[in-house]
């Protein structure tokens, strides 16, 4: 199938200067790239899907995180934020490399372990809040 993949290509090279770009666009998502980025439809900054897939499932638990363990709080975006930047600068420093969460299921510090799983840098108060503000839409 590969070989075949790879005549495929030789063949759009061989056609007309646009296919050149749609050739390289296919063989760099072969080996693992983003094809909008490639054929640059999309800036080369942009997000990949995957990015926007981990960032999307974070600020779900962003959100359940809050509704859960700060709803009651004056201001949960704040509390919440301050309690994950404790949490990023202690316990999580020992347990980042770990391959399973080594909390107790369910517990506030399991959620954080999660949440910086998925991105490993704590939010500020002001980005907790666009997240629950976008969750509301």
């Amino acid at each position: 199938m590969r070989q075949e993949v790879q005549r495929g290509i030789a063949a759009l090279r061989s056609l007309v200067e646009p296919c050149e770009r749609l050739a390289y666009a296919l063989e760099g998502m072969s080996e693992g790239g983003d094809f909008e980025k490639l054929l640059g439809w999309r800036s080369p900054y942009a997000r990949s899907a995957q990015a926007r897939d981990r960032f999307a499932c974070r600020d779900k638990r962003v959100c359940e995180t809050v509704e859960r363990f700060f709803a009651s709080d004056r201001s949960p975006a704040g509390s919440f934020a301050s309690k994950l930047a404790r949490y990023e600068s202690g316990p999580w420093q020992r347990y980042s490399s770990e391959e399973t969460c080594p909390h107790m299921a369910g517990s506030r510090e399991a959620a954080f372990w999660e949440i910086l799983r998925l991105h490993p840098k704590a939010l500020r108060r002001r980005y907790v809040q666009d997240i629950l503000k976008m969750a509301r839409r």
